[in-house]
């Protein structure tokens, strides 16, 4: 756990869904192995892609034995990250302990949800308590006020949180405060270590890996990691023009996850359904969120294609 870095691109994995909303437990190896071809070794599982706040703790567990099960597969994937964040703190607790019982390489926890924390020093003492009940590896704190609800300043979250959790490691930051996330770049842990910082607002990349981000975690890295390598490339060689190209042709891609997105309740739908047009069909969404219709999906795919996605989402 000492050097554990998270860095490059992480999708955030879909849960596949069968018609009736169980999940398909049954699709992983296959997702599996469609990552391994994409280029793909680091995964974050049951975050808001995934759908975790809408599923059982028991689906989350099981689907983290699958991943883990069949991610490990031939060596297929090297970081499996878990989400255990959502209403209940025992929950949260629970399926902690099974993730690394289970051999997962991290995990990671939303603050509360429905009842709030108000101050850094209350997100600490939560976050504290689920990393307490996984002690051998690593903690990320999912930062996603937007959905969350929860703004608090992750800079004084980090100072508060690095003496009295032992295995806090950094931040999925999903949020487009670029300033902040400087400062907790800045930030050194316990150990005398910067915390590791993985940005999650895929359209934001390229600024937040300019201003020395270590990674990134998104849904659009399921299938448009090469865009994104691409992008990692070109920035790193200094050639930002080519680099923007990356980012504005993945901000083409996100405009229409999001306009199509108003008539699905949310862009999961949207997001997933993408899935199925490069080739992996992971089965709908459950609710509140809603599919898209047969005549709606026609004409998001059509939008794609007309901006050459199907050309240049791979390497």
């Amino acid at each position: 756990m000492e050097d554990f870095k998270l860095t490059g691109v992480l999708p955030a994995t879909f849960t596949p869904m069968k018609a009736n909303g169980d999940v398909d437990y049954d699709k992983i190896d296959e997702y599996c192995e469609f990552l391994s071809r994409e280029g793909i070794r680091q995964i974050y599982v049951n975050g808001s892609t995934g759908e975790g706040p809408s599923l059982t703790a028991e689906e989350r567990m099981r689907l983290t034995e699958c991943w883990v099960k069949y991610g490990k597969k031939n060596g297929r994937l090297s970081k499996i990250i878990i989400q255990v964040g959502g209403t209940c703190l025992k929950d949260s607790i629970t399926m902690a302990k099974h993730a690394e019982t289970i051999g997962a390489d991290a995990i990671s926890t939303l603050p509360p949800l429905y009842f709030p924390v108000a101050t850094p020093q209350d997100l600490v003492e939560h976050v504290r308590a689920v990393a307490a009940a996984a002690p051998t590896i690593p903690m990320y704190y999912y930062h996603i006020p937007f959905r969350s609800g929860v703004n608090i300043n992750m800079e004084q979250f980090l100072l508060a949180g690095r003496d009295v959790i032992p295995t806090l490691r950094g931040i999925k930051f999903s949020d487009k405060d670029l300033v902040q996330m400087c400062a907790c770049l800045r930030t050194k842990d316990a150990r005398g270590r910067n915390f590791n910082i993985v940005f999650g607002s895929d359209e934001q990349m390229l600024g937040a890996m300019a201003l020395g981000a270590d990674g990134a975690i998104g849904s659009t890295y399921n299938w448009m990691s090469g865009t994104f390598r691409r992008l990692l490339t070109r920035l790193d060689q200094g050639d930002l023009q080519a680099a923007r190209l990356e980012q504005t042709r993945s901000q083409d891609v996100v405009k229409q996850v999001f306009a199509f997105g108003e008539k699905t309740n949310g862009t999961v739908s949207t997001l997933k359904v993408v899935m199925s047009l490069v080739g992996l069909d992971l089965g709908p969404v459950r609710g509140p969120m809603r599919e898209l219709e047969t005549k709606d999906k026609e004409a998001f795919f059509k939008a794609l294609t007309d901006l050459g996605f199907m050309e240049w989402r791979k390497e």
